[in-house]
Formats: structure tokens, sequence, C-alpha cells
């Protein structure tokens, strides 16, 4: 790591509390910033893996649209197949 990077690493974890934890971890520094990666990355997971009964596409990093949405959408393009049919049908008649 460049001193730079270490750096900025430590005085991150240390405005969140957590140097003084990790520097008790044995290992040289690249150790640390592994341990301490691997925490935060499994920390901001939780709520994505947390509640498996909720909806899909609402939880916080879902890339799916709400059952709500896409029930609405089906609605509308039912609506605009039904409306266009009628309309190519009139002008058959005619």
């Amino acid at each position: 790591l460049s001193p730079w990077n270490k750096y900025l690493w430590f005085t991150f974890l240390e405005a969140m509390g957590l140097e003084t934890l990790l520097q008790k971890i044995p290992g040289g520094p690249r150790v640390q910033v592994f341990v301490g990666t691997a925490l935060i990355l499994g920390i901001s997971a939780i709520p994505v893996f947390s509640n498996p009964k909720q909806k899909k596409g609402h939880d916080l990093f879902s890339q799916d649209k709400p059952e709500a949405v896409e029930q609405f959408e089906d609605e509308r393009r039912k609506q605009f197949r039904e409306i266009r049919n009628e309309s190519q049908n009139q002008k058959n008649q005619q």
C-alpha cells in the first residue's frame, strides 16, 4: 500500500472507531486492511440478506421494480392492446 492510501484507510477507520479494534489483529497492515474491508462489506450487505420475506424491489439495493409498479404496467399494456385491437377492428369493418 502506498503511504497515502494507508493514511486514508486508517483515517476512515479512526473516524468509525474501528482503528483500535483492527490494530489488535495479528499481521501487517495489509491483513488489517483486508479484515477491515471484509467487515465493512459484510456490514453493508446486512440489509440485503436480513429479511428474506421482503417483496421484490423494496430492499435497499434492488434492481427490480416493485410488484405494484409491475402490476400497474401490465394493466396499462392490456388496456393499450384492447384499445389498439378495437381501433384495428373498426378500420377493418369500414
